[in-house]
């Protein structure tokens, strides 16, 4: 695990390029953490959203006290709201992901295709090459599957255009 520290006061007045978590896992494969010593926690929080899985904050009971870092550091309070932040961010990151996932495959079998039958085709019709179709969307049995369902024995009547299973056929001839 690598953690990415700024504690150069003059870049965290500049304004912190948190960017630096992404371009740290990818460079070398790795968990990245973020260690946060500028003021407040949006900088932790941006960290987060880029992948940053650790993150090191300073906290204070009081920010008004003599030494370096009280002034950046968090109080309880503050601290509470950071972790609840990042908790929420995490959860709706989450969420988003599975959204698009579902999202990704819902239009993958839209514009992948599945076997269908070229024909009405009664039940016990031994399939030939002439009697299937590959078309859209992938309703059915995969295209691969092709080959092997030549030669099969259909155990139901399958109407035209209507997709065909593979466990649509019974017995070879």
């Amino acid at each position: 695990m690598l953690i990415q520290c700024a504690v150069d006061p003059l870049a965290i007045a500049q304004g912190v390029d948190v960017r630096t978590v992404t371009t740290l896992r990818a460079r070398f494969a790795c968990l990245v953490g973020w260690s946060d010593h500028g003021a407040g926690h949006v900088h932790a929080l941006g960290a987060v959203a880029l992948g940053a899985c650790l993150v090191e904050k300073h906290i204070t009971d009081d920010r008004r006290r003599p030494g370096a870092d009280h002034a950046t550091s968090l109080e309880p309070l503050d601290f509470a709201a950071m972790t609840s932040a990042i908790r929420t961010s995490r959860r709706r990151s989450a969420m988003a992901r599975s959204c698009r996932r579902r999202e990704r495959v819902a239009a993958l079998g839209r514009v992948r295709r599945g076997v269908y039958a070229a024909r009405s085709l009664p039940a016990g019709t031994v399939l030939d090459a002439a009697d299937l179709k590959v078309v859209r969307p992938a309703l059915g049995a995969r295209p691969a599957a092709l080959a092997r369902l030549v030669g099969q024995r259909l155990t139901r009547r399958i109407a035209v255009d209507e997709p065909l299973g593979e466990d649509e056929c019974g017995d070879e001839r």
